[in-house]
């Protein structure tokens, strides 16, 4: 696309608006750009994608800032640094100079022109159920929410003038992001409403003959779970980690609402009986399995405690889900025995005990839950953490330093044990007699990324990318790292936030059956002369 890139600021974006609606009205999609995969998400909760217009327009507010402030705000600090270098070489040139005021007349201009063209482009989306249209205007609001909000701090700090503040623009594009999050929550949940949910063969309760001679179950709720499937992988790829958690958790919710009263409320005949206890025990899996991605912790999982309405909710449908199924799926000899005393001794309709594991999760998960009160084993405990870890739409650092050093550091052990073992097969199978570079890294310079994921400038193309090697944190054509990095990694993990009980725990086993290995280290011919001398 090309644009203008001098003159008035106001015509250039203005011509960039016209250029961007120009696009979209020939090609009906929005013209996009990646965001450095190191920057995604965060506490900001940035983008994967945002649209062409919103990344010019940021550039081009980074270059007023600079006139104004005579600095980087440090949102662009490398590329601005790097033309302040090739502007200081040169014999001449005009400084571009402007005003802390009019940098802030420019910038909340500026952005109220692009949220209307927004806003445009957002209702064309919506008329027309087009989703990647949806996610893309919804990457530009939360990039430009995220700008907003490092310049905003950024005045703050330069004085304490109160009318140099883009507070007022922050605030629109922030509601604007959440508005066309809850827009794509309400466009997902129409969809499973109205189409994924309806089936007039499945749902014939009254039809005396088994549904498929009860060989299987039905296909709401088969398409429900592709459905809820495919949508996942797409958030996680298009919408902001932390909205696409909330957005999903919605969908999961509000389609729970549906599917427990319909299942709950049924008066199915003795043939299709069988098709609603396949289906509700079809729905219980696949919840257990849609979980984790909407959970922080393995404690919300599991249903102890839990402080989030939404996952409240979703236990709580699952428990009548359950009730439902105990109720329809047991014999009625069975039943009989149960409560022909009355309901007050039974277990499943009192009131649930939050400190314990829901009932349908365990009922889901045996596997987990055999030891006497629903007791966890070590392994159990650390299986559902990293499931919940595994699930996550980006890094959770805090998760995973937990899941490294809990029940006694067992991750940890597994990983050092494995690598260690890796490393001194590889040693045994060479013909050297030293043990060098077993631990150490592959060279590379400080703070560059391999090859493969960076080009020859150092970055990795994507916008907001600082060259500082956090991009090796996204995807890359090689993402295994090598055994020695794994190792020596991990030791300092644990040097740093271990005890000494845990560095021993970790080291010595691995050590103690790789003697002849790193033994080799402490030879006489390994020492250096001064150390020998003395």
């Amino acid at each position: 696309m090309e644009i203008m890139e001098e003159g008035n600021m106001m015509d250039r974006v203005r011509i960039l608006l016209q250029r961007d609606l120009g696009y979209y009205q020939a090609h009906q999609t929005v013209l996009q750009e990646n965001l450095c995969p190191g920057v995604v998400g965060g506490l900001l909760d940035f983008p994967r994608y945002a649209s062409f217009a919103a990344v010019k327009l940021v550039l081009w507010w980074e270059e007023e800032y600079v006139a104004a402030f005579r600095g980087p705000s440090g949102l662009l600090e490398t590329a601005t640094e790097d033309k302040e270098d090739e502007e200081d070489r040169g014999c001449g040139g005009v400084a571009k100079n402007s005003a802390p005021g009019e940098f802030v007349s420019v910038v909340t201009q500026s952005a109220s022109m692009l949220l209307e063209h927004l806003h445009t482009l957002s209702q064309e989306a919506l008329d027309h159920a087009d989703l990647t249209v949806l996610t893309g205007t919804l990457g530009a609001a939360a990039l430009i929410k995220n700008c907003l909000w490092c310049y905003n701090e950024q005045l703050k700090r330069a004085g304490d003038d109160k009318l140099l503040s883009v507070h007022s623009s922050y605030k629109e594009f922030h509601e604007m992001a959440e508005a066309l999050a809850e827009r794509l929550l309400d466009l997902h949940c129409r969809l499973l409403s109205l189409y994924i949910l309806q089936d007039s063969n499945c749902l014939h309760w009254e039809d005396p003959h088994p549904f498929f001679e009860g060989e299987r179950g039905s296909f709401v709720v088969q398409m429900w779970w592709l459905y809820m499937q495919g949508t996942k992988e797409d958030l996680w790829n298009t919408v902001p980690p932390k909205m696409a958690q909330r957005v999903l958790a919605g969908m999961l919710n509000e389609s729970l609402t549906i599917l427990t009263v319909r299942y709950t409320q049924a008066m199915p005949s003795r043939g299709r009986s069988s098709l609603l206890v396949a289906d509700v025990s079809n729905l219980l899996v696949c919840v257990h399995q849609l979980l984790p991605a909407i959970c922080c912790e393995s404690e919300e999982l599991v249903g102890r405690r839990t402080t989030n309405k939404v996952l409240r909710d979703v236990h709580t449908k699952c428990h009548e889900l359950l009730c439902c199924l105990l109720l329809r799926g047991c014999p009625l000899a069975v039943l009989y025995k149960v409560f022909r005393r009355g309901t007050s001794g039974v277990e499943i309709l009192s009131h649930r005990n939050l400190l314990s594991p829901a009932p349908w999760f365990v009922l889901t998960s045996p596997h987990l839950f055999s030891g006497p009160d629903n007791h966890l084993s070590d392994g159990a405990a650390v299986a559902l953490e990293l499931s919940v870890l595994a699930a996550q739409p980006q890094a959770s650092w805090p998760l995973l330093l937990k899941v490294l050093m809990m029940r006694q550091c067992q991750v940890a052990s597994l990983v050092m044990n494995h690598y260690m073992q890796q490393l001194a097969n590889k040693e045994s199978s060479t013909s050297t007699t030293t043990n060098s570079g077993i631990l150490k890294p592959p060279c590379q310079e400080k703070g560059k990324a391999p090859p493969e994921v960076l080009n020859e400038t150092g970055h990795c193309g994507g916008f907001l990318c600082s060259g500082g090697g956090d991009c090796l944190l996204g995807p890359s054509l090689n993402p295994l790292l090598s055994p020695g990095v794994i190792v020596s990694s991990l030791v300092y993990v644990v040097a740093g936030v271990g005890g000494p009980t845990d560095l021993a725990s970790i080291l010595l086993p691995p050590l103690e059956r790789n003697t002849g290995v790193w033994a080799i280290c402490l030879d006489h011919k390994q020492v250096p002369t001064t150390a020998t001398s003395m």
